[in-house]
């Protein structure tokens, strides 16, 4: 848990073939008891939309392990659910 707590508070874009159709900042993390299946343990984040007029910027997210840990060594990551949206850390 405390390896994730660097992407508190950084801007994140959640991008839609390659353009970004919002941005959060994870306000709050804290660890579930639920996985995804070869993805590791989920993990229950408050976000701050930039857009909350938008339809879908729900104030809880959730994310794996896997997803946690290639923004943090990369800056991005591929949706597990919807191959064509990526979140980036936007600089």
């Amino acid at each position: 848990m405390d390896k994730y707590k660097e992407l508190i508070g950084k801007k994140i874009n959640l991008e839609f073939n390659g353009t970004a159709l919002n941005s959060y900042k994870i306000t709050e993390m804290l660890p579930t008891d639920e996985s995804m299946e070869g993805r590791g343990k989920l993990y229950k984040c408050s976000v701050d939309w930039e857009k909350k007029e938008l339809a879908g910027a729900e104030p809880t997210l959730s994310f794996d392990e896997q997803t946690l840990d290639e923004l943090i060594e990369t800056g991005k990551s591929v949706c597990p659910l919807f191959s064509n949206l990526h979140y980036k850390i936007a600089k």
